[in-house]
């Protein structure tokens, strides 16, 4: 998957007698850590709206050619009187949105658009750092996610994140769900609360996704201190289904687990794009003991698109913890590029844990 991210963040400019206007941005397409470029010709719009009405005040498409690393856009907005406005930066014919039903096809389109904050050439205030992701769910809702253009990667949305997302939408949406034990813990939620836990949230779209989905859920989204106003201005953009309540808490893998959540009975843990470091694999290995030992018939569900071979380290780690693997399930990031890194599987894996004691649990099997 690649992403738009601007470069240069959108500015506005006018004429000097103010009867026209310019947005102007530096963007580029890349994948999720910026590592690499989209490598196909592709053309992308351009799109100038007014939140409030989605009217169009200025168009224009643009062609990314092979090789590029950037791409300059100049759109014409028109009278300023038009202002404020966002931009939308999409692959043309996908101005519909983005849809995570098509995420979920291998064969579906596999650059994620980006929108502005509001762009006002009025507005002197400090400049936005912040871009807005919407995805358009199963269930007709849209789920609107900022994430920083800057470097920080707590505060960024990864591939693992946003096919899991997409893949508990779907589950929760269709009633359709490939994992045994995923399908029996979403079940809870018909009888009784279901408590859930999200460790390394980054910007929140797994946890966020999942209580936009599911009525009749509690949802604690925790990660580092960094990443703590980027998730609850997510949160206050998250429309929650009945019975649903969000939640946020500083956790510091490194550190004790502050007593709200190592004295809560959990029944679904979920954890996406945690397994890169392989120097913090031990952390979070004790963390899901630690919370495991309190909720033993919890779910642990885990998501990671494997970048290097040393993240096999985190099924022996947490083979050795006592865990027991349920299920795998391997979905194919939508690509329509035809090519793929030497070190890029094309997958994101989904696996599921739990500590029963059950006999008939197999064991994970070392790598």
């Amino acid at each position: 998957m690649r992403y738009i991210r601007f470069l240069k963040y959108p500015k506005c400019s006018h004429s000097e007698n103010k009867s026209s206007s310019t947005v102007s941005a530096l963007i580029t397409i890349t994948s999720d850590l910026g590592e690499s470029f989209y490598p196909k010709d592709v053309a992308i719009a351009a799109n100038l709206v007014r939140d409030e009405n989605s009217e169009s005040m200025g168009y224009g498409v643009y062609y990314w050619r092979a090789g590029m690393r950037s791409l300059q856009l100049d759109i014409s907005a028109g009278n300023t009187a038009a202002f404020p406005v966002k931009l939308h930066v999409v692959v043309k014919n996908y101005e519909h949105g983005d849809s995570v039903h098509e995420y979920l096809s291998s064969a579906g389109n596999d650059i994620v658009s980006a929108w502005s904050e509001p762009l006002d050439p009025a507005d002197k205030g400090a400049p936005h750092y912040t871009i807005e992701r919407r995805f358009l769910c199963q269930g007709g809702e849209t789920l609107a996610i900022r994430e920083e253009t800057g470097e920080s990667i707590a505060r960024h949305i990864w591939d693992a994140g946003l096919m899991l997302m997409s893949f508990l939408d779907r589950s929760i949406t269709t009633g359709s769900i490939d994992m045994l034990s995923l399908r029996e813990t979403l079940a809870i939620a018909k009888k009784k609360c279901l408590n859930c836990i999200e460790l390394g949230t980054g910007c929140g779209v797994v946890g966020l996704g999942l209580a936009q989905a599911l009525p009749n859920c509690n949802v604690l989204l925790t990660d580092l201190p960094e990443a703590e106003d980027i998730v609850k201005w997510n949160m206050l953009a998250t429309r929650p289904a009945s019975n649903t309540v969000i939640s946020f808490e500083v956790v510091d893998w490194e550190e004790d687990l502050p007593i709200s959540v190592s004295s809560t009975e959990f029944d679904l843990i979920l954890v996406a794009d945690c397994t890169y470091n392989p120097s913090s694999v031990p952390s979070l290995v004790r963390v899901l003991a630690t919370l495991a030992a309190r909720s033993r018939n919890a779910t642990v569900l885990l998501a990671h698109k494997v970048r290097h071979s040393s993240e096999a380290v985190f099924l022996e780690h947490i083979a050795d913890a006592g865990f027991f693997q349920d299920d795998h399930v391997a979905i194919p990031l939508p690509s329509n590029e035809g090519i793929w890194s030497p070190d890029d599987s094309g997958n994101v894996d989904l696996y599921s844990f739990h500590t029963s004691n059950r006999d008939t649990s197999p064991s994970i099997p070392h790598q």
